[in-house]
């Protein structure tokens, strides 16, 4: 079963915002989108759960688990039916 993979308006945000300096970071969700509709639990690792969050799996994984783009963190959520792309940033070396 696939998932389908929804973006949130933050991750939106923030993704056309690098897009238009790293046009190249297209490729980057393609790649994520497509690998979290077949096997999300298989990328990244789970958050310990906090009291405040909604109702899901949250998981955090790195873009270079997606293909060789520059180092972001993805932040994700698993519900029964869907998976939730929240936010991303860049690592900070």
């Amino acid at each position: 079963m696939d998932y389908p993979v929804i973006a949130s308006k933050q991750f939106t945000k923030r993704f056309e915002q690098l897009e238009k300096a790293l046009p190249r970071i297209s490729k980057l969700k393609s790649d994520l989108f497509e690998k979290l509709s077949k096997k999300p639990f298989d990328v990244g690792y789970p958050l310990p759960k906090q009291k405040h969050w909604k109702y899901g799996f949250y998981y955090f994984a790195k873009s270079n688990e997606f293909g060789s783009f520059p180092s972001f963190r993805i932040v994700y959520r698993i519900t029964d039916d869907k998976v939730e792309v929240l936010d991303m940033s860049p690592i900070k070396f």
